[in-house]
């Protein structure tokens, strides 16, 4: 549980130095996932949005084109499929270097932050904001459609075939 709350707080973290950042949170809660539910609720207020399971894949590529940065700090291994939908959204990825899909993401505009202290993950936040604000990163923001994710899912279809195996 401590790896996510390093979300909560390097989010503030960087909102507090001026950076701009929401978290946006997707997915199914359980009862640890509720208890941090509100926690982030609690230190980032109206700047923290949790939306539940998105099981639509027009309503996932609609949150997508609204994001900038896909962050996922974690202490082990993450299944890669979130991974792979960030990237050819044109999201910039934040990830620790525990991930091993990093390899076959080779293409991705990824940052690696190398261990899970709010402040590393809060100035990679405000590093990135800067750059999207003075315009450096505008292939942040690239045209998307589901046609795209295919092609662009399909360059991993070795990663995947790997995993079914």
């Amino acid at each position: 549980l401590e790896f996510r709350r390093v979300l909560f707080r390097s989010t503030k973290f960087a909102n507090e130095r001026g950076a701009k950042c929401d978290l946006i949170v997707v997915g199914p809660i359980d009862f640890d996932q509720s208890y941090l539910l509100n926690h982030g609720r609690i230190i980032l207020g109206e700047n923290f949005i949790f939306l539940g399971p998105i099981y639509s894949r027009n309503i996932k590529d609609q949150i997508m084109k609204l994001c900038h940065i896909f962050a996922l700090p974690s202490i082990g291994e993450n299944f890669a499929l979130s991974l792979v939908e960030a990237d050819s959204s044109g999201l910039h990825l934040l990830l620790s270097p525990h991930i091993g899909a990093i390899e076959i993401l080779k293409d991705a505009d990824i940052t690696i932050v190398s261990d899970l202290r709010l402040e590393s993950w809060g100035n990679a936040l405000i590093a990135l904001s800067t750059s999207l604000i003075r315009g450096k990163r505008d292939h942040f923001r690239i045209p998307y459609s589901a046609d795209s994710w295919l092609s662009e899912a399909s360059k991993y279809s070795f990663f995947l075939d790997a995993m079914s195996k």
